[in-house]
């Protein structure tokens, strides 16, 4: 003869009770934190103006001329230019050596190629080489681009 158990696992009770409680506070500011109690203010939604647009060439044409400097110390490459770019882009390029870079210098200004989205850009970036390819991303609208990725010119490897 079998047994059977007409008990939720986990503890038993009713499976079709719906929880009552009220959803997290908030105030006029925002959104609290259930852990810490401090009020969370929400990021604006970015957007395409040409203040980003104006950023995103700045900070491609920065990195670029960071990244395109085979005569220093590996040490001194990723220390410069982590702060330009993303976390998983710092682990990334972490152990890149930078005698291995082909370029040399930045030879003309930076220019979107592909706007995806108001987080991501691809801005193509001349160097003595070929001209480059920097994907940045930002979190916010208020917030940096970053550095997520360089794809070399073509005909480079």
């Amino acid at each position: 003869m079998a047994l059977v158990s007409t008990t939720a696992c986990g503890g038993g009770g009713d499976s079709d009770a719906r929880s009552t409680a009220e959803p997290s506070p908030t105030s006029i500011y925002g959104l609290e934190d259930e852990d810490t109690g401090q009020t969370i203010t929400p990021e604006p939604v970015p957007s395409w103006d040409e203040q980003s647009r104006d950023d995103a060439t700045q900070a491609a044409d920065r990195a670029m001329e960071l990244y395109a400097r085979p005569g220093v110390s590996q040490s001194t490459w990723a220390g410069e230019l982590a702060p330009l770019m993303t976390a998983q882009a710092q682990q990334d390029y972490s152990y890149v050596d930078p005698v291995a870079i082909a370029a040399t210098k930045v030879t003309g200004p930076a220019t979107i190629v592909e706007e995806p989205s108001p987080q991501v850009v691809h801005v193509s970036v001349p160097t003595d080489v070929g001209t480059y390819t920097v994907l940045l991303i930002r979190q916010g609208q208020n917030e940096p681009w970053l550095v997520s990725k360089f794809t070399l010119p073509e005909g480079l490897n």
